[in-house]
């Protein structure tokens, strides 16, 4: 099937699409018809709605890509996942402190701009 096609079955634009391929995350096996253009088959549908499963936990490329590996090479353990999960997870945690530390820090900086506010122009930044 062509990219349009593939792009409606999986909700990933065409330029997301071939971006995927680029990058190594898909098309390892794409053929091309006599007109030149990219086949993709149903492997590669599956590819990118897994792909957008694990994409929706906050995985990054790289790291679906190294799942996506292991688990088709059937190498990959529940113990395994669990514990990838367990690091995704801290370093969510730690995202979520340090976007907390941030957000406190914009509340304190920009009240200070308001009470020092001269001509309707703040002296802090």
């Amino acid at each position: 099937m062509f990219i349009g096609e593939v792009s409606k079955k999986t909700g990933f634009s065409r330029d997301t699409i071939r971006f995927y391929e680029k990058v190594g995350v898909i098309g390892k096996n794409l053929s091309r018809g006599e007109n030149r253009y990219r086949q993709y088959g149903d492997t590669d549908i599956l590819r990118l709605q897994r792909i957008k499963k694990i994409k929706a936990y906050g995985f990054t490329l790289t790291e679906i890509k190294k799942i996506l590996e292991a688990w088709e090479t059937d190498t990959v353990t529940c113990n395994a996942m669990l514990k990838i999960a367990r690091k995704k997870t801290r370093e969510i945690e730690i995202k979520i402190r340090e976007m907390e530390r941030i957000k406190e820090r914009i509340s304190v900086e920009f009240k200070r701009c308001a009470l020092q506010c001269y001509n309707n122009r703040c002296k802090i930044l």
